[in-house]
């Protein structure tokens, strides 16, 4: 199943490279795109053996051009057999008496949202390379069991570096690039129960840092470009 999807989403992007009309545009400076993405994410899940395996993933994204810099906004949703993590929980009551249990939970995909400055360092007519720098969210979909402490301590930020080459061929623009965002890390969950007790849970679905290798395509949305004088940079 896990190579059928990863035959799936390759494909795919072979099929929109070769497909692309003539009319799309590459990278140019000052202008806005956007663009679709698949690959392979790697993200570890949360149990103490901390298997970590290979999951397809698409997604879609936002590219604002400057002279040498760029604004990335994307969006990335992986798809895969159930995931293990575990949760801490423990009780006090109004006694201060503790009572600890252990949750095993899955989740079957995580979805990625990223905000970065890319660097185009080397503008050239075919090939071009580029870095970034970001943030954003990530957080484990498909939940079992569901709720609120699940889904909180399944959500993590992160800062990311991407790496990438983009190509430009006859106004066709193709890139592959790889990401890899930081390790989340443990965070508690305070619940107040109606028997006036508190609750406590700890833990997180995944842990250390998340690795993607992506390929896809970009369309012009038109120049962003402003009336004015270019920016410098």
């Amino acid at each position: 199943m896990r190579m059928l999807s990863r035959s799936i989403v390759l494909g795919v992007l072979a099929a929109a490279v070769v497909g692309t009309p003539a009319w799309a545009q590459g990278s140019q400076q000052y202008s806005l795109y956007f663009g679709a993405q698949g690959g392979l994410i790697s993200v570890k899940d949360g149990t103490a053996a901390g298997k970590r395996d290979l999951m397809a993933v698409a997604g879609a994204h936002f590219l604002v051009t400057g002279a040498r810099s760029g604004f990335l906004i994307s969006v990335d949703q992986s798809f895969g057999t159930n995931k293990a993590g575990t949760v801490g929980s423990v009780v006090v009551d109004t006694a201060n008496n503790a009572t600890a249990t252990t949750t095993n939970v899955t989740y079957t995909g995580v979805r990625r949202y990223t905000f970065a400055v890319l660097l185009f360092p080397v503008r050239h007519s075919i090939v071009q390379p580029y870095i970034g720098i970001g943030g954003g969210i990530l957080h484990s979909t498909g939940n079992t069991p569901g709720g609120h402490i699940t889904a909180s301590l399944g959500t993590q930020g992160f800062v990311t570096a991407i790496g990438g080459l983009e190509f430009r061929v006859a106004g066709l623009s193709a890139f592959g690039q790889v990401q890899v965002t930081s390790a989340p890390s443990a965070h508690t969950i305070t619940t107040n129960l109606t028997d006036k007790s508190t609750e406590y849970d700890t833990g997180s679905l995944f842990q250390d840092p998340s690795y993607s290798v992506m390929a896809g395509i970009r369309l012009s949305l038109g120049s962003a470009r402003s009336s004015g004088g270019p920016a410098s940079y």
